[in-house]
């Protein structure tokens, strides 16, 4: 099935409007957008159980699709924030669309057909339940368990994808480690429970939607600490920030440096070869 994006966005948008609280109701917990540091360290992997560690962390971050690949993104990543003011709508697009760039992805500028809808709710249950209710058939196609997941997790942000796995056009594998399709992500949509956010601030939030939006890992988890996918399940220092791990960033530069139409197997020894030249071991995932 070939999916346009353009036009379920646009539908999926108005589901979202006719249900969502207005942006004025809304507010992330800095009044202030202040951009977090990425930590990005000079040192390498040296051993073999480092290299076993980097790929349990990408095999318990990242879900394969029906097909057994790495779904990923494809074709230009536009986002669209609803539910907070401009500034920090604009402040968490330009997150996203920065590190989605730095790992390779086309990312627009200006005006774009939405693929990505992330919006910020009081009432993130009620809005999860309506929207796949109103686009049941659209929104089940990766599955029914992602599906009735999205509508039942009480998680501060979940998260839903549809999946399209010809847009490339299906053609004749031409060995054991590429598959006649590829999987794509046309659409992604993230809700933010507003009332669960906490004390995080905007830059937090911002790194945490940026991995969510480009990895789509699995909802539930459990992910390991050594990723910003862990930020609301550790329990917070005060005087410490979460952000974009070494780690994070080098699972996606690997994601999207792959082959779309290699298998699951391959992708993965892809995203370990280039944790492996970009990861410092003394912040080692394998106690996670």
């Amino acid at each position: 099935m070939i999916v346009h994006p353009g036009l379920l966005i646009a539908l999926l948008f108005t589901s979202v409007v006719a249900v969502a609280q207005t942006p004025g109701d809304i507010e992330p917990a800095s009044n202030q957008p202040d951009r977090e540091q990425i930590i990005v360290s000079g040192n390498r992997v040296r051993t073999a159980e480092d290299v076993r560690a980097l790929r349990r962390f990408a095999e318990q971050v990242l879900e394969p699709a029906k097909t057994d690949q790495l779904a990923r993104w494809n074709a230009r990543v536009c986002p669209k924030i609803t539910g907070v003011r401009d500034a920090e709508a604009r402040f968490i697009r330009e997150r996203i669309t920065s590190l989605a760039s730095d790992v390779g992805l086309r990312a627009a500028d200006g005006e774009c057909n939405t693929t990505m809808l992330i919006a910020f709710s009081l009432g993130a249950g009620e809005l999860a339940i309506s929207l796949t209710d109103r686009k049941r058939v659209l929104l089940r196609q990766d599955g029914y368990a992602k599906w009735q997941q999205f509508r039942e997790t009480h998680r501060p942000v979940r998260w839903l994808t549809v999946t399209d796995f010809c847009s490339e056009g299906c053609a004749l594998p031409n060995s054991r480690l590429s598959h006649s399709s590829q999987a794509n992500f046309p659409i992604l949509v993230v809700i933010v429970d507003h009332e669960q956010i906490g004390d995080f601030q905007i830059g937090e939030l911002a790194d945490y939607l940026a991995m969510v939006s480009l990895a789509a890992p699995d909802m539930e988890g459990p992910w390991p600490k050594s990723s910003i996918l862990a930020m609301f399940d550790t329990k917070r220092d005060e005087s410490a920030r979460f952000g974009l791990t070494d780690y994070d960033l080098a699972l996606l530069r690997g994601l999207y440096a792959s082959r779309g139409n290699a298998t699951g197997r391959e992708q993965v020894s892809r995203i370990v070869a280039e944790m492996t030249a970009d990861i410092d071991p003394a912040t080692d995932p394998r106690g996670d």
